[in-house]
């Protein structure tokens, strides 16, 4: 009697949920905090501007590269796999050990107590540590068990929750516009000077943000833009999954960064339309803030439940997509063989998902937060010299390779 054939995984994933996932994997918290850094470094609505458009010109010639590392290699673990085949084996195996023991189960584990934070608040939840340790642990549970029912279950969460922070954004701008148009002065909630601020902060203080300018070097100011823009590389992680992906994941990407782009030059015109500059530079919970001069009365829920939906977003994009590279690397004989097996009845990577999981809980309650926050910070670095490397091997690609993929990065090699 012949035997089944071995599952293997569904190209059920098309352009929108391509999209969705690099939305999710982009825009996290970082749109909703990162603003006050970089108008304090930069000293002026104009230079704030310059930078999140320089950064994110960057972030294109990023993903124009990767794109075609997607498209070269369409298949699980893209990236892992264009290191593998560029590099060798031992770029690849430390990249996924990296992401494994550090940089994605750390950043899981941050991002899933940030969302059961700010879930305790939108509910109006007074959480002991201990609690939104537990709540965060449920939710890395629930995520987990959503992505074991299949890749499209998990694929709609990532696109609906992406949708949702598109939203969030285009209703903050919307606000900004209705700041523009009104003639009146700002609330005077909002004071300069040496008078406190509403959520107890004060600028008398503290230096203005040119003096802080002057002291600080410009560049850290792009870098802050730069780590609100990564992440269009984890699409390239579940190209086994796409339907047609030589030519849906290159699209998926660019579309994906171009819409990130302009939804973060949006809102922080809205931040400088809704807020004085000082207050934006100085700033604690500057989409609260910005929310709450037209919206004070619900202010505080909107941007915590934004924000918590916002979180849900990442931490599901952590456990759609990493699983998949730890599943490749299997494939390639260089994690253990159990992590390439599939399920039979949704060809989901169930062994790595559930290893992803576990690992992030329990580092959630032997590590704490604060010491994993400078676990991810340590290996951050790391992470970006494997993204370095995979666009520097497409330069051996093409000398290996002289076909042409469905995707070539325009203006090769200045990107």
């Amino acid at each position: 009697m012949p035997s089944a054939p071995a599952p293997h995984l569904k190209r059920d994933l098309g352009g929108l949920h391509g999209v969705g996932i690099v939305l999710g994997a982009i825009i996290g918290v970082g749109i909703f905090i990162t603003p006050s850094k970089v108008a304090w470094i930069a000293g002026s609505p104009e230079q704030a501007m310059l930078l999140w458009g320089l950064g994110g010109l960057i972030a294109m010639a990023g993903a124009l590269c990767m794109a075609e590392i997607g498209a070269r290699f369409p298949s699980s673990g893209g990236e892992m796999l264009a290191l593998h085949q560029t590099w060798g084996p031992l770029p690849a195996f430390l990249f996924g050990w990296s992401l494994l023991t550090a940089i994605n189960t750390g950043v899981l584990v941050i991002i899933s107590l940030f969302a059961a934070e700010n879930f305790g608040v939108a509910v109006g939840a007074n959480w002991s540590t201990q609690e939104v340790a537990l709540a965060a642990s449920i939710g890395i549970l629930l995520l987990s068990a959503l992505n074991l029912s299949g890749v499209r279950h998990a694929a709609w969460m990532q696109t609906t929750t992406s949708a949702f922070k598109l939203l969030v954004l285009a209703g903050l701008t919307c606000l900004g516009i209705a700041a523009m148009l009104d003639s009146g002065s700002p609330p005077s909630e909002i004071l300069q000077g040496g008078t406190s601020l509403e959520n107890g902060g004060s600028v008398g203080t503290t230096p203005s943000p040119s003096q802080r300018a002057n002291s600080i070097p410009w560049l850290a100011g792009l870098a802050a833009t730069l780590f609100s823009y990564g992440g269009f590389h984890q699409l390239t992680w579940v190209g086994g999954e796409i339907k047609d992906p030589q030519k849906t994941l290159p699209k998926a990407i660019v579309t994906g960064v171009i819409l990130v782009i302009a939804s973060y030059l949006a809102a922080n015109w809205a931040y400088f339309s809704l807020l004085p500059f000082d207050h934006v530079a100085t700033s604690t919970s500057i989409a609260s803030d910005a929310i709450g001069q037209r919206l004070p009365e619900v202010a505080k829920v909107l941007t915590a439940s934004a924000l918590c939906i916002s979180a849900l977003g990442i931490a599901n994009s952590q456990l759609l997509t990493t699983p998949r590279v730890y599943f490749a690397l299997a494939q390639e004989g260089l994690f253990p063989k159990v992590l390439g097996n599939l399920t039979s009845q949704n060809s989901v990577p169930r062994i790595a998902i559930v290893l992803q999981g576990a690992l992030a809980i329990l580092l959630l309650w032997i590590v704490g937060g604060e010491s994993i926050d400078q676990l991810v910070t340590g290996v951050v670095f790391v992470d970006w010299v494997f993204h370095i490397l995979a666009v520097a091997g497409l330069f051996i690609a093409r000398k290996r390779c002289a076909k042409a993929p469905s995707f070539s990065t325009p203006l090769w090699p200045l990107p």
